[in-house]
């Protein structure tokens, strides 16, 4: 109030000052014109300028007091950090309430778990080792033995009997080769043996002689050699008759070969 009384005897200072400047001035002027006041006009000029600057004061004020329309409107710019914001505490409070109904595991916790689950590899592991062996056991129980191999290798059997049936060679497995014939096969299990063997000719017109020095005629003019092919005498020369696999040979020194149907 002190502040607004010194304002307000300021001011009629300053009008009255004025006031009688314009006085002085309009008397210079057109001294006849001018018309006198009286003291009733100037206590109501006086009034009047108080009035006029107690309404400029309480304007002045009002103006302080209330703010402005942009004050009272935020700007954009405002209102997205204030939504940033409060979205921001909304996620942080939204996960403060996840972390507390679901706590994370101690480390404790998490080296029991990773235990217990290697040990359930290892049962596992045993269980399976178990299973694997009983299924072996039982197939090497119920397996049947295979069969034996035959032997891949084509043979047959030589057999060389010499006068009055002493053995010469007695009967044992010969392997083929090819294009083999009676005589070609007898002379090869011979050699291998160091037993001699004299032969006269080769193929259709081979003719056997001796066989480990005992040639024919030795024992009688009807003497010699005869080869028999599975139990049958043979009707063709040795060099030309071929052995199959499976065949018995037979040599042996007869004293007449026409009694024993040579």
């Amino acid at each position: 109030m002190k502040f607004i009384k010194k304002y307000v005897m300021r001011l009629l200072v300053v009008i009255t000052v004025s006031l009688l400047a314009t006085a002085c001035a309009q008397d210079q002027v057109a001294p006849l014109n001018t018309p006198k006041l009286d003291h009733g006009q100037i206590e109501q000029s006086s009034k009047s300028g108080q009035d006029t600057s107690h309404d400029q004061h309480q304007a002045a004020k009002q103006q302080k007091t209330q703010p402005t329309e942009q004050e009272k409107k935020p700007s954009e710019a405002q209102k997205q950090a204030t939504d940033q914001a409060t979205n921001i505490k909304s996620a942080q409070r939204i996960e403060s309430k996840t972390k507390s109904a679901h706590p994370e595991p101690s480390k404790k916790k998490r080296s029991k778990d990773s235990s217990e689950q290697q040990g359930a590899q290892k049962n596992a592991s045993a269980v399976e080792k178990k299973a694997t062996s009983a299924v072996k056991k039982s197939t090497k129980k119920t397996s049947v033995p295979s069969p034996p191999q035959e032997n891949k290798e084509a043979t047959a059997r030589l057999t060389i009997t010499g006068y009055q049936g002493k053995a010469i060679l007695s009967s044992q497995p010969v392997t083929i080769q090819d294009k083999d014939t009676c005589l070609s096969m007898a002379e090869r299990v011979l050699k291998a043996k160091g037993i001699p063997i004299s032969v006269r000719g080769s193929g259709a017109t081979a003719y056997v002689e001796g066989i480990a020095n005992q040639f024919e005629f030795d024992h009688g003019p009807n003497s010699g050699w005869l080869v028999e092919k599975n139990g049958e005498e043979l009707t063709h020369s040795v060099g030309a008759t071929t052995v199959q696999p499976g065949d018995q040979i037979v040599w042996k020194y007869t004293t007449d070969y026409k009694r024993n149907g040579g």
